[in-house]
């Protein structure tokens, strides 16, 4: 491979990377003007509460799990057992929001439970998205040191 090629390479994978970067935080502001504009006030205070309850579990989560497979570079073997660690820390996650949304009707916020199990669902839900997130990423990369 040559200079030129490498270089339009690392060019329209910049360009993409930053494409998908503003269009994530465009279709975010829109999200939040389309809610702002078909819910109270109130209702809006009761989501952010929710949502701000459920990222105290954050400490739990395995974000860069996806990258330590990327890293060790023996997706396929590890793979397997990656998948079943996020599913455990997405459990206690979700489980922890569940103890929080049982809660709330003692600490004066019966409003937010049914959001808090909602939330913990889409955790739980979540958890093989990182395993995947991290074989997407295992090709690329794959492909680009064969180039």
């Amino acid at each position: 491979m040559d200079d030129r090629d490498l270089k339009s390479k690392t060019i329209s994978g910049a360009f993409w990377n930053i494409f998908f970067a503003v269009a994530n935080k465009i279709i975010t502001v829109v999200g939040q003007f389309i809610l702002a504009w078909f819910l109270l006030p109130k209702d809006i205070g009761i989501a952010n509460m929710a949502q701000s309850m459920a990222t105290f579990t954050a400490v739990l989560s395995v974000g860069g799990l996806g990258d330590v497979l990327l890293q060790r570079r023996n997706f396929k073997r590890e793979a397997g057992q990656a998948l079943w660690l996020s599913i455990f820390f997405s459990t206690i996650m979700a489980l922890a929001i569940c103890g929080m949304a049982l809660i709330s009707p003692v600490i004066g916020k019966p409003e937010v439970r049914n959001l808090l199990f909602i939330l913990a669902f889409t955790i739980f839900i979540g958890a093989p998205g990182t395993v995947l997130v991290g074989g997407l990423k295992n090709k690329i990369d794959r492909k680009s040191t064969r180039l």
